[in-house]
């Protein structure tokens, strides 16, 4: 079965936890192997992001976990064999090294590719988790943390189901140092790991880089432990998962003792990188310099002025609310921490983000009630109001409505001896493009409608009522500004002809009828209500 993965797996971090952030990681040494790997076997689809997270996991680890580049050894499309021997060297290393030093060691193995409820299968050879465990348990570090982004990974931490479960700490602040084995999946056993186009990366690694730059920092403490960056993946995962056709449940096993907290990440002193500070809790999504750009992060903090850590630089930034979004600028210096001022910035309508691509919200609706006028369709007769009533979604490309129109319209006839009364009720549907403008959207397309038309004659003569079915077809033009959270006024019109049967008549007795097209044009002022 084909999966889609990604990146993101181990992380060491076994640390004295210091008042001082700047102390966090000293006293002890951090080793960590991380692996990626786009291609599986024969049978699985070519994953495009896996090796990406691996690198995006390396940098964030060596700019804010501590991590020393030469006690980092990172594979991109290794095969099995070459990952047990890697795996196998490093352990040689750290029981080498631990013969010589009196600190602590901490091992990271961190993988994002291809694998089942078996193992995983970096190219067409697979490392079983037994041997994987076996590996990990007989290593030398005093803390082994290995974090797994595949498919059915969930079959290495034997949690087969998918239903969510509480927070868990793996420690509380204690003055014993955290020993022993920690695993964590990005999925249960028997569930896909999926990657994401908008994200470029697979969801749960996405997530869990996130947490680590400070996403998952939920008490401000400039720190994010693993209990931290576990929570956050996994609540985050669950809810961009479900915007699919399949749940993705992280799952964790430890072996541990030892009760200090195992901090991850600390998000000051990195030379090269600055902090954004989010003014309010909500779902942000940063676009690394303009809207086109690629998704630096999409956070989702629970608490007011979260600090995210990132490279120094010029961001786009999306704020997701209730009705709209609101979009900002800034720029990052290094060392520096910028604001995002949330009430500020431009606000957008959903129809507006959808108009735009967005994958994140795909589809906008609104009701919408409007009046005007239409031209004459009876000979001699006068322009009638009419009035209009529909719904409309609006897509990527198109906005479709289904409308329902009605429009009356009064003429005499026969030198003023025959009165009638003409209604017309409508049912179609329009298709239109816009074009988003500040402040103002213009659409065009055209609509359609299927007729049903009712004449009541009174005066002199004596002439019954006549029904008749008739089709209209014409150009639709709009204009529609935003004028609150969820209500836009609109404008619209354009030319429409109408397919009708004309009855000709002498003394109110039918002569004959005959198919024929009237031009005219309509135009409507109205409000829309978004939801």
């Amino acid at each position: 079965m084909r999966c889609f993965l990604t990146s993101i797996s181990v992380i060491l971090v076994c640390l004295c936890v210091h008042s001082s952030t700047a102390n966090a990681f000293q006293g002890t040494r951090r080793y960590a192997l991380i692996i990626g790997n786009n291609i599986g076997r024969d049978s699985d689809a070519e994953l495009r992001y896996a090796q990406k997270d691996a690198l995006r996991f390396s940098a964030v680890m060596q700019r804010h976990g501590g991590l020393k580049a030469e006690n980092t050894i990172v594979m991109l499309g290794n095969s099995a064999k070459a990952v047990k021997r890697a795996l196998q060297e490093i352990n040689a290393r750290i029981r080498m090294e631990n013969d010589r030093h009196s600190s602590k060691s901490s091992l990271i193995v961190y993988y994002s590719g291809h694998a089942d409820a078996d193992g995983l299968h970096p190219g067409s050879a697979t490392l079983s988790y037994n041997e994987l465990r076996t590996l990990l348990r007989g290593s030398a570090a005093d803390l082994r943390l290995l974090i797994l982004d595949g498919c059915r990974s969930g079959g290495l931490t034997k949690v087969k189901g998918g239903s969510p479960t509480k927070r868990f700490h793996i420690n509380v602040k204690s003055n014993d140092s955290a020993q022993g084995l920690i695993m964590i999946s990005s999925s249960a056993a028997g569930e896909d790991s999926h990657e994401s186009t908008a994200l470029k990366a697979s969801f749960f690694s996405h997530h869990f880089i996130n947490g680590l730059v400070g996403a998952a920092d939920e008490d401000s403490s400039g720190t994010v432990t693993l209990r931290e960056a576990y929570a956050y993946a996994y609540r985050n995962t669950l809810r961009t998962s479900g915007r699919g056709v399949q749940l993705q449940h992280p799952t964790y096993s430890y072996e541990i003792k030892g009760r200090d907290e195992v901090i991850m990440t600390v998000l000051s002193g990195a030379q090269r990188s600055g902090r954004l500070r989010l003014g309010e809790a909500g779902e942000y999504l940063i676009y690394r310099g303009s809207e086109g750009g690629e998704i630096v992060a999409e956070v989702n903090v629970l608490q007011k002025n979260a600090l995210i850590a990132i490279p120094a630089g010029r961001y786009f930034v999306q704020l997701q609310k209730r009705d709209h979004y609101r979009e900002f600028t800034v720029s990052v210096g290094r060392g520096e921490i910028s604001t995002i001022d949330t009430s500020s910035g431009r606000r957008v309508a959903y129809a507006r983000l959808v108009r735009k691509g967005s994958e994140h919200k795909n589809i906008s609706h609104q009701v919408f009630s409007r009046a005007g006028v239409r031209g004459a369709i009876l000979a001699g007769g006068k322009p009638s109001p009419t009035m209009v009533l529909g719904y409309q979604f609006d897509l990527p490309t198109v906005s479709i409505a289904l409308r329902a129109r009605f429009s009356q319209e009064e003429r005499h006839q026969l030198s003023n001896t025959l009165y009638i009364m003409q209604r017309d009720w409508g049912l179609g549907v329009s298709a239109q493009h816009y074009i988003d403008y500040s402040p103002f959207s213009v659409g065009i397309g055209l609509v359609a409608e299927a007729v049903q038309f009712r004449q009541v004659f009174s005066g002199e003569s004596k002439v019954p009522a006549r029904n008749s079915m008739a089709f209209s077809f014409g150009a639709l033009f709009s204009v529609e500004r935003e004028i609150s959270d969820r209500v836009v006024l609109s404008l619209e019109g354009g030319p429409v002809t109408y397919l009708v049967r004309k009855v000709r008549t002498l003394g109110g007795e039918e002569l004959g009828s005959s198919s024929a097209g009237i031009l005219t044009a309509w135009a409507s002022l109205g409000l829309g209500v978004l939801f």
